[in-house]
């Protein structure tokens, strides 16, 4: 069986991973709005035919990407592992209240 410690353990470090999550795509995002206020749409007025293809199927990716950053993907991950941990302490407390 497991020991009680071990799993309080596990569920305050996902708690606090999702916290960071959180936190990080917080100042993730609001720098990114700062440094591009136009969003994607700097990318899209950019000349890049001088460039290799390569670094032009990059440059047609970057907007995408900027999309998906500010869409607030890590948030919500780290939210979903903000609350798994939290029903784990929960978990845990209601097992040692019945069971000690």
């Amino acid at each position: 069986m497991f020991q009680l410690e071990l799993i309080i353990s596990v569920g305050a470090g996902l708690f606090l991973v999702g916290i960071g999550f959180v936190i990080i795509d917080y100042f993730l995002v609001n720098l990114l709005k700062r440094m591009y206020p136009q969003g994607a749409q700097t990318w899209n007025q950019m000349d890049v035919s001088n460039l290799t293809q390569k670094d032009q199927s990059r440059f047609g990716r970057v907007p995408a990407k900027y999309e998906e950053v500010t869409t607030h993907k890590m948030r919500k991950l780290g939210l979903t592992v903000l609350v798994f941990g939290l029903f784990i302490l929960i978990g845990c407390g209601i097992w040692h209240l019945l069971f000690k």
